[in-house]
């Protein structure tokens, strides 16, 4: 809610966008991942189609940056360049 306030204000929402896309991407990946599994060799055949999502959300968590260059934004964002700069 806080987040959308701050858009609508025109207020830089970078670090929560990073956030919320990097873990929504990461438990994406793995509730297919866990879905493949419970269907077992079915799980990787077309009848499904679960390969062709985990695919899709693979391609997602490099498109925009991956996980890691995301959450880079966030420490970056909340903590200050130079806090990134002893990390890196």
């Amino acid at each position: 809610m806080e987040t959308a306030k701050k858009f609508d204000l025109g207020e830089d929402i970078s670090a929560e966008a990073a956030m919320a896309k990097s873990e929504i991407i990461e438990t994406a990946i793995e509730a297919v991942r866990f879905a493949i599994s419970v269907y077992a060799a079915e799980g990787y055949t077309t009848n499904i189609d679960l390969v062709q999502r985990l695919n899709d959300l693979i391609g997602l968590s490099i498109a925009d940056g991956t996980t890691d260059t995301l959450r880079s934004v966030v420490v970056k964002e909340t903590y200050g360049e130079d806090f990134w700069q002893m990390l890196t």
